[in-house]
């Protein structure tokens, strides 16, 4: 039941090429790592799922790249290619379309950011590398080179063919990206809110028409080591945050950011932890085959009681990238051994040179 919200060369922000919100909801008893420079790739900057290995986020140091996954809600996963994949990985056929439990023989989706960030191909040519993903259970993957500009979006249970993200706001949950659930409402008018209201330092000189559209008019543990390989990144971790919502101050930090811009850092965090339930009608609510009740359940941003056992929100990550190749990635996250609340931050460089690329 992840979230993401994003705001891609948003006209608001002008020196900010992309910050991006996720919640990451999960087993909360899943050995998950959080987001570190990858032991075996510190090229890579993201958490990981310790049981498949790959990831629901990342960036590529290197490459000047990122991806997020969420997974798409359904009754029961299709039947996986035959011989796709490597034995013992794979993805459930579960409810919530976590992965709990494996069938032998389906690749997993959390390869997928993976993959797009350590190769070269662009977004939309990468996407269609995958085939509408048909091997995989069901997922969306946003992929964006940022050193060229060009953001796509795949959704392997709609259409299957990927499509260009123009610049705007922008969420994606556990449905198709034109679905109006929810929480994808509720989180984007709050994000929308906060650039109006001038939360991240920039003039706001135009408003978004509408969700989803142009704005512009046009180890494997978590690592604490430094960058690696990476340009000049470095790693601070905290302890305990008092809760999803809690924190030292950071509520305006510049982070990376060489411009005007600065990240309300502490509201983007409390609009991820908004654990409100959102919705009761059955009329409004999504329909996926797995009861009102649990939709209802369900329908917040922050969910923390869905009727699923040890189940809920995992962690918290904003990802903000500057047009001057400065980055920040800030995660909160359930410990594993107590569920305390901790924090993780780290800074890079990407080698963005200030080219121009269309949304495609």
């Amino acid at each position: 039941m992840c979230i993401a919200y994003f705001a891609w060369q948003h006209p608001q922000t002008p020196d900010l090429l992309l910050c991006a919100l996720f919640n990451r909801d999960e087993q909360l008893d899943r050995p998950t790592a959080p987001s570190h420079f990858w032991e075996n790739d510190q090229r890579i900057l993201g958490g990981r799922d310790l049981v498949a290995g790959g990831t629901w986020m990342c960036v590529g140091t290197q490459s000047g790249r990122a991806a997020f996954l969420t997974n798409f809600r359904e009754l029961r996963d299709p039947p996986c290619a035959a011989g796709a994949g490597a034995a013992g990985k794979g993805e459930p056929n579960h409810a919530l379309g976590t992965m709990d439990s494996f069938r032998l023989g389906t690749p997993s989706r959390g390869e997928l950011p993976v993959g797009f960030v350590r190769g070269g191909a662009e977004p939309k040519r990468y996407l269609h590398s995958l085939h509408g993903g048909e091997a995989y259970a069901g997922f969306n993957l946003v992929v964006a080179d940022l050193v060229q500009q060009r953001m796509a979006y795949l959704c392997n249970r709609g259409s299957g063919r990927p499509e260009p993200l123009p610049p705007g706001l922008h969420a994606i949950t556990n449905g198709l990206r034109d679905a109006h659930w929810p929480k994808m409402d509720e989180g984007w008018r709050q994000l929308q809110r906060l650039l109006d209201q001038g939360a991240f330092g920039a003039a706001s000189s135009s408003s978004s028409s509408g969700r989803n559209q142009d704005s512009s008019g046009g180890g494997d543990a978590a690592g604490t080591t430094g960058g690696g390989a990476c340009s000049n990144g470095s790693d601070q971790q905290s302890g305990d945050r008092g809760g999803a919502r809690g924190g030292k101050d950071s509520s305006s930090g510049g982070g990376g950011g060489g411009g005007r811009t600065s990240i309300p850092w502490e509201q983007l965090f409390a609009l991820l932890s908004d654990d409100r339930l959102l919705e009761r009608d059955p009329a409004k609510l999504p329909q996926t085959g797995l009861g009102d009740e649990f939709e209802a359940a369900a329908s917040g941003i922050f969910p923390i009681e869905t009727g699923q056992g040890l189940f809920g929100t995992r962690s918290q990550a904003v990802l903000a990238v500057w047009r001057d190749g400065r980055g920040e990635l800030r995660e909160r996250y359930r410990d594993d051994k107590g569920g305390d609340w901790r924090e993780v931050q780290h800074s890079f460089e990407l080698p963005l040179g200030g080219s121009q690329g269309d949304a495609g």
